[in-house]
């Protein structure tokens, strides 16, 4: 009834559809440090999963073990974020800064639970296959009429929670906040500076 046969283009469109929205998500949430390392790192992978799209097409029914492995790293990303940070941190500035500042928000935990679905999906069609494959079962109901509208709905639902994410600029990272705090302290000392030196010229005139 919901086969991948039967709405192919609605499908393919909804899963295309998230990158974009990545990068949409990344230009609105680029003052957030620790929601841009979560988007590049999920654009990156994003990346990764179409290179291989036409290679893991060819593993036949091995394919949900590439789309568990491929979930588990967008898993990974979200949920070891820190640990990412901190080994990169000597090399990248922004890593740097999500270690010192890592903040972990209710939308990611949300992602975070998604995520886990997206394996547990693909753990049960390859478990499927596997019974049809030795002649336990003769047709694939959980691939033909679950799988295809679950990922559809969770990919949906991603989008959702990541521009919920990006819009949602509260509470403001600490590094952001301090850099914009210095920023004011400066322009205040240079104004008071600036208006004592005018006063000192005023009274050295007169």
């Amino acid at each position: 009834m919901f086969s991948y046969e039967n709405y192919k283009a609605f499908y393919d469109g909804v899963a295309f559809f998230i990158t974009p929205i990545n990068f949409i998500c990344l230009l609105i949430a680029w003052k957030s440090i620790n929601t841009r390392m979560l988007l590049i790192s999920l654009i990156a992978l994003e990346a990764i999963d179409t290179l291989l799209t036409g290679w893991s097409y060819t593993l036949g029914n091995n394919y949900h073990l590439y789309g568990a492995f491929i979930c588990s790293m967008f898993l990974f990303a979200v949920v070891f974020r820190r640990l990412l940070a901190k080994l990169l941190s000597k090399h990248v500035k922004l890593c740097n800064d999500v270690y010192n500042n890592f903040s972990f928000s209710k939308q990611e935990a949300a992602i975070t639970f998604m995520y886990v679905i997206f394996v547990l999906l693909h753990v049960i069609g390859f478990i499927e296959i596997k019974l049809y494959q030795y002649d336990i079962i003769d047709v694939y109901p959980f691939r033909n009429n679950v799988f295809p509208p679950s990922i559809t709905i969770l990919h949906l639902l991603e989008a959702l929670m990541l521009l919920k994410l990006s819009i949602k600029h509260i509470p403001i990272d600490e590094y952001v906040q301090h850099i914009k705090s210095k920023f004011t302290n400066n322009r205040k000392v240079e104004g008071t500076n600036s208006y004592r030196e005018s006063t000192e010229d005023r009274n050295d005139r007169s």
